[in-house]
């Protein structure tokens, strides 16, 4: 691998790595915003939230690779534009397509990658995902006793 390209994928590690971090936590909390209510109410414990939220992290992954991916490619090439690096290399008779193949190779090998994680993991992750959800929807809701309050439940009224 010549000192070019190292020097490129460098470059795109660090902005993939916070691409993908934001992208996933975005996601999550979303997951966590929309089951916060029965979260609360059906008193789940830590354990199965986490466990749900471990199963959709692949799914979430393949959602937020692309994302990443792009803003990845973009920060670095705008980084190494904005230090005038590029014209150095294309100065020293490198063509702009040969500083942007490793751009191009990552971005392939991340489309592959993202490819077998949507048709092999994150299917099987969905699945204990659902689970866990079933898991959360059992689990009965116990009314709390209040003073001059009727609670209806079940073809029953008390008081």
């Amino acid at each position: 691998m010549r000192l070019l390209d190292r020097y490129v994928l460098r470059e795109l590690v660090v902005p993939f790595a916070i691409g993908i971090s934001v992208g996933v936590m975005l996601l999550v909390g979303t997951l966590l915003f929309q089951y916060a209510s029965e979260f609360l109410n059906r008193g789940i414990s830590l354990f199965v939230i986490a466990k749900l939220v471990l199963a959709f992290i692949p799914k979430f992954w393949v959602i937020a690779m692309p994302m990443a991916m792009a803003f990845a490619a973009s920060l670095a090439t705008n980084r190494l534009a904005r230090d005038s690096e590029i014209t150095p290399m294309r100065m020293a008779g490198a063509p702009f397509r040969r500083i942007a193949a490793p751009i191009m190779v990552v971005g392939v090998v991340g489309a592959g990658i993202s490819y077998l994680m949507a048709e092999k993991v994150a299917p099987w992750a969905s699945h204990r995902g659902g689970q866990a959800v079933r898991q959360i929807w059992m689990q009965q809701v116990a009314p709390t006793a209040q003073p001059n309050v009727f609670l209806h439940a079940e073809n029953y009224t008390f008081y």
